[in-house]
Parts: C-alpha cells; sequence; structure tokens
C-alpha cells in the first residue's frame, strides 16, 4: 500500500490522534509530523458565518477533522437509555446532597 498523508491539528496539550483507513496494513510504520505554515485568517465580512462557510474555510486551510468518533455501526440511545443514565443508584445521596458536599465546609 502507498504512504498515507493525513491533516490533523495538535492540541495544546500536544497529543494527537489519527484515524487511518481500513485497508491500512498493520504493523510498523514510520510517522513524520511536519508543521504547516501559519495561514492568514480570511477577513470577516461582517454578518452571520455559517456552518457550511465555516467548513469551507477550515477545510482549504487543511484544518478540518473528519474522524469519526463512534464506530460506524454505533445508534444512538433511546430515550429510556438516556434516562437510565441520568437516575442516581440506589441508596445514592441525592442532588443536592452531592452539590453540598462537593462545596466543601463552609
Amino acid at each position: 500500500m502507498d504512504s498515507v498523508t493525513v491533516k490533523a491539528v495538535i492540541g495544546t496539550d500536544r497529543q494527537l490522534t489519527i484515524a487511518l483507513p481500513d485497508d491500512m496494513p498493520t504493523g510498523p510504520v514510520e510517522v513524520t509530523v511536519t508543521p504547516l505554515p501559519a495561514t492568514t485568517p480570511l477577513p470577516h465580512t461582517g454578518g452571520t458565518l455559517t456552518r457550511e462557510q465555516a467548513r469551507a474555510i477550515m477545510a482549504a486551510a487543511g484544518i478540518l477533522s473528519t474522524v469519526r468518533y463512534s464506530p460506524p455501526e454505533a445508534q444512538p440511545l433511546s430515550e429510556e437509555e438516556r434516562e437510565e443514565f441520568g437516575r442516581l443508584a440506589a441508596n445514592s445521596p441525592d442532588t443536592l446532597q452531592i452539590i453540598d458536599e462537593g462545596r466543601g465546609p463552609r
């Protein structure tokens, strides 16, 4: 397979996550990070910048992430599942007690 070039953004934490194509073979690789030259920000002409315009600007600058953070087969939670995550476990302190304890001694 040929080499793959992936554009990404390194955050302030200096961490980088790279999503590779499914046909990329596993095994040893060599990774080279080359900083791109700073781009000149485009002047804002006033008015509201739409999501599509912002995505186009970021794509042109090579800084638009298209990484998927969930597997393709992932399904949204049902309303019942969402409510389940919001419930406190049996014998848990109520929300007001948790908040009060989080504030510490007075």
